[in-house]
């Protein structure tokens, strides 16, 4: 709720300095660029030398294998962003200060087979009772960002730019999920001591994940592309 307010008052401000400005350098813009995101586009509007707002899309497809706490996770993600962003230009030239509000659709899924004696959560494990080990990791949808550029200004500048950002997106909301598929993972077939340590196992694990991510604080941003205004 507190970040949707966010965006309205966003979107209220762009509004308010849009039929203030005097209108000098304006037209629609639109980029192309590759990010800490994945792969973006740019399209919006420049009101003024030194203001305008744009909507940022990204599509990140990951896929690939890491080692976490001696497991190899085959670890893969699918995640779209969207973002309204201001970017003020102070000296009315290239460089800018940007922020904004992203909605996005991070969803981090985690699967691995162990092949050997496994540590989970402070308990161990051996392979034939584990199975498979299925993980999601998710996020709150909105976040804010603010970063700083150098891109398309004002003035007497080409409508043609050379793009670069680098800026931070919070993290909040983590969320995750975790278990087993092997037998240890039903009371029915290894009993119900061993089911409470797979239990107990699996709350340490999450808590540690999220306890890992939480410390992140925020996503980095770097982006690098180029945008042309009409």
């Amino acid at each position: 709720m507190k970040s949707r307010n966010c965006l309205k008052l966003i979107i209220s401000m762009a509004i308010l300095l849009a039929l203030a400005a005097p209108a000098t350098a304006s037209g629609v813009f639109t980029g192309v660029k590759v990010s800490t995101l994945g792969v973006g586009m740019d399209v919006g509007y420049q009101f003024t030398d030194w203001f305008k707002i744009r909507l940022n899309g990204n599509y990140l497809p990951l896929d690939f294998s890491h080692e976490i706490e001696d497991i190899e996770y085959d670890i893969e993600t699918k995640s779209p962003t969207a973002g309204l962003l201001l970017d003020l230009h102070p000296f009315s030239g290239k460089f800018r200060i940007s922020a904004g509000l992203y909605y996005r659709d991070f969803d981090v899924d985690l699967t691995a087979t162990p092949h050997k004696a496994v540590d989970i959560g402070d308990y161990r494990f051996q392979a034939s009772e584990v199975g498979k080990l299925e993980g999601n990791i998710t996020f709150d949808k909105w976040a804010p960002y603010v970063g700083l550029g150098w891109g398309m200004g004002g003035g007497k500048h080409s409508n043609f730019s050379l793009d670069f950002d680098i800026g931070a997106m919070w993290l909040s909301g983590t969320k995750v999920t975790y278990k087993a598929t092997g037998p240890i993972s039903d009371p029915s077939l290894v009993g119900h001591a061993k089911y409470q340590e797979y239990v107990d196992a699996v709350d340490n694990e999450i808590k540690d994940i999220e306890d890992d991510v939480d410390k992140w604080g925020v996503y980095p941003i770097v982006s690098i592309g180029f945008s042309y205004r009409f």
